[in-house]
This record gives structure tokens, C-alpha cells and sequence, in this order.
């Protein structure tokens, strides 16, 4: 016979204040994650497990106060039955806001501090030379939009090598999909229902 709680109880016994905008709730954060290479930290990802029917409309870039501090969201999945979201968030600098866009947007250049570029070019990256943000050599990325929905998106992104691709539905949600690369420029993506959206490729 399955264990069936009332989640609210669970929540209210071991999880901590949840707040987006005039939603309230409980949560439970986990330790965070770092992802690191060369030994320096890339990023830091806490992870948030709060109720389907409080948080489960939650969008990437949106504010959440999760014991009084600030996250921004960065991903939302369904677990288990659905009762529950995964959020994964991302740490707020003291007085910042979240910057509440669409990943396709990202930030702007206007919205760094510590950036000093020679010469810009549409699709290049940014590397940080210990002291501030400059031009990245040899970076390469790539933003597919799929406006008519197919099961199938098959994307010439001729960026010369098998990139990493991260794919999101029209609602700005990351999805799981079969990735094929049938080429350094060439990408195949199958999913199992027809949909827009976008992939990024880095």
C-alpha cells in the first residue's frame, strides 16, 4: 500500500517561505550544485521543490524568494505524479532584480558592468580575463526558432563542429527531445508531439 501525505503537511514540516509576486507558499532547497571547469566555478544551481498548483506557472527569469533571499528561476519540471515542480534557480547579487525575460533575449550588454569588448560581433561570447568580461575567441552560437509546429526540426546551424543544444517550447519551457547530429552543421531534432519553439546551440 503507498504512503499518501497531504503535501501542504509535508511542506509546512520540513520546507521553508516560498514568494513569486502575490503567490505564497512552502519549499524545500536543496544544497546547491557547482559546475565548475578548470577549477573555477562556472555556475551554482539551488534546487527547489515546491507544489504543482502554487509554483508549477513559474518561467524562466522570473523572481522568487525562497527564506527571504532572492533567486532568479533558470528551469521548471513536472515531478513524480505532478504534484510537485523541480525549480532549478540561480542566486541574486544583493540589490539586483531578476531580469524577467525570455532566455532568447538573454542580457544585454547595457546590463554588464565589468565588460570591455574591442570588437563585437553578432554570435560571439564573452570570456572573463580575471578582472573583467572580453571578447571570447573561438566562440560560436547559434538560436533556431521553430514557428510552425513539426515533430520534426532539422537545423542547419553551419557552425562548423556537434554543439550543445538546449531546446525550449514555445512557452519558454526546456523540453526533452532525440538530438541527432547528422553533420558538423547540421542538427536533427525529434520530438514526440508537433510544437514550436526554439533551440539554442553553443
Amino acid at each position: 500500500m503507498a504512503l499518501i501525505e497531504d503535501p501542504t503537511l509535508f511542506l509546512s514540516d520540513f520546507g521553508v517561505t516560498v514568494t513569486s509576486g502575490s503567490v505564497s507558499g512552502a519549499g524545500i532547497l536543496d544544497m546547491p550544485g557547482t559546475l565548475t571547469a578548470d577549477g573555477m566555478a562556472i555556475s551554482t544551481d539551488y534546487l527547489l521543490r515546491c507544489q504543482t498548483s502554487k509554483f508549477g506557472n513559474l518561467l524562466y527569469g522570473d523572481e522568487v524568494t525562497v527564506g527571504g533571499v532572492a533567486y532568479q528561476v533558470r528551469e521548471v519540471r513536472m515531478v513524480d505524479d505532478g504534484t510537485f515542480v523541480e525549480v532549478s534557480l540561480m542566486l541574486l547579487a544583493p540589490g539586483t532584480s531578476a531580469v524577467g525575460r525570455d532566455p532568447r533575449e538573454g542580457l544585454k550588454l547595457d546590463d554588464l558592468t565589468d565588460v570591455e569588448l574591442s570588437t563585437p560581433t553578432a554570435g560571439e561570447g564573452l570570456q572573463y580575463d580575471g578582472t573583467k568580461w572580453v571578447d571570447a575567441s573561438g566562440y560560436s552560437a547559434f538560436i533556431h526558432t521553430q514557428s510552425v509546429a513539426a515533430t520534426t526540426w532539422t537545423i542547419n546551424h553551419n557552425l562548423g563542429f556537434k554543439p550543445s543544444v538546449e531546446l525550449f517550447d514555445s512557452s519558454s519551457q526546456e523540453i526533452d527531445a532525440s538530438v541527432v547530429h547528422t553533420s558538423n552543421n547540421q542538427i536533427v531534432i525529434t520530438l514526440t508531439k508537433a510544437i514550436t519553439g526554439f533551440a539554442r546551440l553553443t
